[in-house]
């Protein structure tokens, strides 16, 4: 697995989930626009981070492991209770949290309240995530 059959693993996982509507779900370097309403939506950011080589040998024999953190940014409307952005943000934590995508192994999950910017309250679901390559 490289970087980026990893990112279309986790982005197709979130997806699939169903806990946003397509049209609410911000990608990376991908065009969106804000809901203009009160809906609910998110943004999931995939970041890669440190690797090392875990195995020696000849090339296409060595495995490299490769770390990240996927970050689910989730904006529910400011002013009311925080009830549906705390549903919201766990269920984007239980898509990942624990689970094996075809590869991508997240572990450590957490939420961060971020608090409120404009009309919008914000928390995130951060979790960590290692798959490894072969070079």
């Amino acid at each position: 697995m490289n970087a980026q059959e990893a990112r279309e693993e986790i982005q197709k996982a979130f997806i699939a989930a169903g806990i946003f509507a397509v049209s609410t779900i911000a990608l990376d370097n991908q065009k969106f626009t804000k809901p203009s309403d009160d809906t609910p939506w998110a943004r999931l950011t995939i970041n890669f981070t440190a690797g090392r080589q875990h195995t020696l040998g000849k090339p296409t024999n060595r495995k490299f492991e490769k770390k990240g953190f996927v970050f689910v940014q989730v904006f529910t409307v400011a002013g009311g209770a925080t009830n549906i952005n705390d549903g919201l943000v766990q269920q984007s934590l239980n898509v990942f949290e624990g689970v094996v995508l075809n590869g991508v192994h997240f572990t450590d999950g957490q939420i961060r309240t971020v608090g409120t910017l404009d009309k919008w309250y914000q928390q995130n679901a951060v979790l960590e995530f290692t798959y490894y390559e072969i070079k």
